[in-house]
């Protein structure tokens, strides 16, 4: 069940489709094969990058959260759409027994590559509605023969069903050759192959048709787009890769380019390490603001150009001696809050990423207790399109919410927006937090959306939160009225409030309401005034 209370604006519902239709799309921005190439383009940018951030945690602590938001970011930076296909996975470890891994471990869990040799990245953004979805099994060092093995005939088994569709060809077809590359391990003690070895992909990351054996007689249509991702899982490891393509008049086209060799996806202590000393200052508002990046590479690569994401735009940086500079107008209407940056390093045809969150801290602020407090309680299938709940202040130049409980699962992204849509937080796990008392960063603008997008057309399951209050930063110049607010006992239950909050509560019991008492001696010295203009005129 799903209960939904308006805030201030009110609630407000964005229609999607629960099952994707070719001719309806194609009337979008872009057609389907336009939109989902960009998508899978866009995804294997930021897949590419793994390989660098993985390289980083042989020689310092990188967790899986950081390698997901790292990721997620650079999606973002580089065009995609707010709400991701789904939220990125960073799998190590036990969780590779898991078909999708199990994201409660993000914050906490470190990469080793000297006790853990795999690492799975499953990961997809969305590009004008159209979803991407990108496995790639990555192997250090200490891998064992027998991974590469088993890695080797996954991959010959996705590249030949890729290579086999065809409008026409059924998935009976495509499931007998991937069993048949695959035909060593199937059925062997100790290995476990996923029948499901594919599935459509539009809208929604998971979509018809589902790829398998039940499916066998099914025939691939020009326009589709699939995800082809063939699987082995053993004892405590597993490998996957997954590409998205599209079904043409003549064949297939692979949508998603991230390199996929055994040689591309091993990493080792002998590739460049690349690191950075990023240094920001005076991200404040209406400052000039100061960026610098000092970069050291180990094979002594000369970068050919380094750019700079502000949250909004990429620009160029400027070199001077061994150092990139950009500097910048800090405008309050665009960029404060919290921004997640980016650096774009080239060397030559390579690229490195690094991401880093810019926040400025407020001090001209004030909380706003709501009257009831805004709830979503999804326990089972509820919510099957993008809902989202929205906090206007007319006179704020930020805005945060409090959290009083929170609880997420790795099928949906609860995301903070600012009105343009630009994402402020993927909250989808609090391990770091408590969870019953957490502020949101600061959204910048004077609208705070917060909205819950599912990935399949099932929808959400297992979800909620409640916020019982906000908090307003204003404008440095800005003197906000004298006002008193109440706070009100939150809703920690879950359950709805009968009432829609109001942008105004009384004071509480025993404060003193300084509005009416500024009223009422402005109004005191208001009646003097005339009383003396009065008897001025008579005389």
């Amino acid at each position: 069940m799903v209960l939904m209370l308006p805030v201030l604006i009110g609630t407000q519902d964005s229609s999607s489709p629960i099952e994707s239709d070719i001719e309806a799309q194609v009337s979008q921005i872009g057609s389907v094969a336009e939109r989902a190439s960009e998508a899978g383009r866009i995804t294997s940018i930021a897949q590419n990058e793994a390989r660098n951030i993985l390289r980083r945690s042989y020689d310092e602590s990188v967790t899986q959260w950081e390698v997901s938001k790292h990721l997620e970011a650079i999606m973002r930076a580089e065009g995609a759409d707010g709400p991701l296909a789904f939220a990125t996975l960073t799998m190590s470890g036990p969780e590779l027994e898991e078909p999708h891994g199990n994201p409660y471990d993000d914050h906490e869990h470190i990469i080793n590559p000297a006790t853990e040799p795999i690492v799975m990245i499953d990961m997809g953004c969305k590009y004008q509605n159209h979803s991407a979805d990108v496995t790639r099994t990555y192997f250090f060092e200490n891998a064992t023969q027998e991974m590469l093995d088993a890695y080797s005939a996954v991959l010959a088994a996705e590249e030949a069903a890729i290579a086999a569709i065809a409008p026409g060809v059924t998935i009976g077809e495509l499931d007998d050759i991937v069993r048949n590359e695959l035909s060593d391990y199937i059925g062997e003690a100790g290995v476990y192959f996923h029948q499901y070895w594919g599935h459509g992909v539009g809208f929604f990351v998971h979509e018809y048709p589902t790829l398998y054996s039940g499916n066998a007689a099914i025939e691939l249509q020009v326009g589709q787009v699939l995800a082809i991702e063939p699987n082995l899982f053993f004892s405590g490891w597993a490998v996957r890769v997954e590409d998205i393509v599209l079904v043409t008049t003549t064949g297939v086209e692979v949508l998603s380019d991230s390199p996929k060799a055994l040689d591309d996806v091993t990493i080792t202590q002998d590739d460049p390490l690349v690191s950075t000393v990023i240094s920001i200052s005076n991200y404040e508002y209406n400052q000039n603001v100061n960026v610098h990046l000092d970069i050291e590479d180990s094979a002594e690569r000369s970068p050919t150009q380094v750019s700079f994401f502000d949250g909004r735009t990429w620009h160029t940086m400027t070199q001077v001696d061994a150092q990139f500079t950009y500097n910048y107008w800090l405008l309050e209407r665009f960029y404060s809050g919290l921004i997640a940056a980016a650096f774009k390093i080239h060397f030559n045809q390579d690229r490195v990423y690094f991401t880093r969150d810019l926040t400025a801290t407020p001090t001209n602020t004030s909380e706003v207790y709501l009257s009831s407090s805004l709830v979503l309680d999804v326990d089972g299938p509820g919510v099957s399109t993008a809902t989202a709940w929205t906090i206007f202040q007319e006179d704020a130049a930020m805005i945060r919410l409090h959290f009083v409980s929170m609880i997420t699962n790795d099928g949906s992204q609860t995301l903070l927006t600012d009105d343009d849509g630009r994402v402020v937080e993927d909250i989808r796990s609090f391990d770091e937090f408590d969870a019953r008392n957490f502020w949101s960063p600061w959204v910048a603008g004077n609208t705070a959306r917060l909205s819950v997008n599912p990935i399949s057309a099932y929808g959400v399951t297992g979800v909620g939160f409640v916020v019982d209050k906000y908090e307003i930063a204003y404008p440095m110049d800005y003197t906000p009225p004298l006002t008193t607010t109440s706070p009100t006992t939150p809703t920690t239950d879950l359950t709805p409030s009968p009432t829609s909050p109001s942008p105004s509560p009384p004071p509480p019991v025993g404060v003193i309401d300084l509005t009416l008492v500024i009223t009422g001696v402005v109004g005191l010295a208001a009646v003097g005034i005339i009383i003396v203009i009065a008897r001025d005129l008579r005389s």
